[in-house]
């Protein structure tokens, strides 16, 4: 999956929403290089992301992101740095 965003991204070409979903649960999951994930973010940067690419981004961030449960508790999210 990695290799083929890659050279879809090259070719200038816009990635799904669902590609980039499996694109960027790839790169959490280990399943991706350095070298790779730079080409990913340098070609993203050099098209431009797209508003169905950054969707598919987030939703990837959000599966993988520690549910935290809340029952109506006050939580404080900041630190003083």
């Amino acid at each position: 999956m990695v290799v083929d965003a890659i050279r879809r991204l090259a070719s200038g070409q816009d990635l799904s929403e669902s590609e980039c979903e499996l694109l960027l649960s790839s790169i959490m999951e280990g399943k991706a290089t350095d070298v790779q994930i730079g080409a990913v973010l340098a070609l993203l940067a050099r098209k431009g992301v797209k508003a169905e690419e950054l969707a598919g981004f987030v939703r990837a961030m959000r599966e993988k992101a520690l549910k935290v449960p809340y029952e109506g508790a006050v939580m404080d999210l900041c630190g003083t740095g």
